[in-house]
């Protein structure tokens, strides 16, 4: 009985996982933004991010008190112009994806998902 109670000790703790998302940011566009902001479960904001160039960040959503569903929105900042995308899905707080990769091109935005364990 102590093994089994253990062992369900041991399969609960486990279950913690990581509490933040990497993201990586491709701009492949002509456009050279002020500030780049990510937004969902927490807030991630990159600054100066020139045509061509690539950066990184990590949203840690472990203070994150959010226990409902919901999505990411990214704004791009160039000028006095403001573009918005909505992308993503978490559920209970809980996003569904470790990694993404965010390009953003001359006309779109896209996002590819990766889960890792």
């Amino acid at each position: 009985m102590k093994y089994l109670l253990l062992l369900f000790l041991i399969t609960i703790c486990s279950c913690k996982g990581r509490e933040e998302i990497n993201f990586e940011i491709h701009n492949d566009s002509l456009i050279d933004y002020d500030s780049i902001v990510i937004t969902g479960l927490g807030k991630l904001k990159f600054d100066n991010i020139k045509s061509g160039c690539k950066t990184k960040g990590v949203l840690d959503y472990s203070r994150s008190k959010t226990k409902t569903d919901g999505g990411y929105e990214i704004k791009l900042y160039s000028n006095d112009s403001i573009k918005n995308h909505d992308f993503g899905y978490y559920s209970n707080g809980i996003p569904s994806s470790t990694h993404m990769i965010i390009t953003i091109a001359k006309d779109t935005i896209n996002v590819k998902e990766i889960y890792d364990n």
